[in-house]
Formats: structure tokens, sequence, C-alpha cells
């Protein structure tokens, strides 16, 4: 709100204030990098599970693979600050019917700028083992 003051007993006055918002527009990830692949036999749409996790193992979003073994999330990731935010990836499916499930956990590291008013992500997949690759950019 604006201010009153007085300057050297003149009459008050008002300060013309602008207040302005500054909102960046956020940042959204499409979670389409993942793959699962069965050994002999036709893999089935639905048939393996797996979550994303936050860093303190809060879920974060569930998927299931589709006939081709590409990985679906219900929703996309979006990030409305800046900061690096870290994420676990799993596959909670469990052995059964000859199926044996990989048991590999990968770290997703996202690392969010603002970029003129846009926020943009950087991702990382990082295994086990702490070999990195960029996967989307």
């Amino acid at each position: 709100s604006a201010k009153v003051v007085s300057i050297d007993g003149a009459e008050d006055y008002e300060i013309p204030t602008f207040v302005n918002t500054y909102d960046p527009t956020d940042a959204t990830i499409k979670l389409d990098f993942a793959k699962k692949t069965l050994n002999g036999r036709t893999m089935k749409a639905g048939e393996f599970t797996f979550e994303l996790r936050g860093v303190n193992n809060d879920m974060v979003r569930t998927g299931t693979n589709d006939a081709n073994g590409n990985i679906e999330f219900e929703q996309d990731l979006v990030f409305d600050k800046v900061g690096m935010f870290n994420f676990t990836l799993t596959e909670t499916t469990t052995d059964g019917n000859g199926v044996t499930v990989d048991k590999t956990v990968y770290r997703i590291v996202v690392n969010v700028i603002d970029e003129n008013g846009i926020l943009t992500e950087m991702i990382e997949k990082v295994d086990t083992k702490n070999h990195a690759a960029q996967i989307l950019g």
C-alpha cells in the first residue's frame, strides 16, 4: 500500500508505489524416457508396475508398461520453482509366473533453472553404480 510521509514541514503526500508479481512459467517434464524389456516371451500391457518417489520416499507418480515396453505414468511432473530435485525410479512388480523382476533403483536428478521467466529442466539418470547419462534436456 502507499505510504504517507512529511518532508521538511511540507504537506503530507502519498508516495506512488507500484507492486509487480514475478511468476515464471512452470517447467513440465513428460515421463516418457523409461523402458521395460521382457526376455523370453511377449510382454502384455499393464503387466509391470513402477514408482517414482521423492527425496523423503514419498510417492510422486506410479506407472505401468504398454505392450511395447514404454513405461507410462499417469501425469507429467510440474515444477514451479528453481532447484535440484531428487527422485528414485523402481519397478514394483513382484516375482512370479516365471518372471524375475529387475530390482535396479535409478536415481533421477532434475535441475530446474529460470531462463528469462521460463523454468527449464535438465534431467540426469544415475543408476545404482553412479554412472550418469543425460537423457533429457
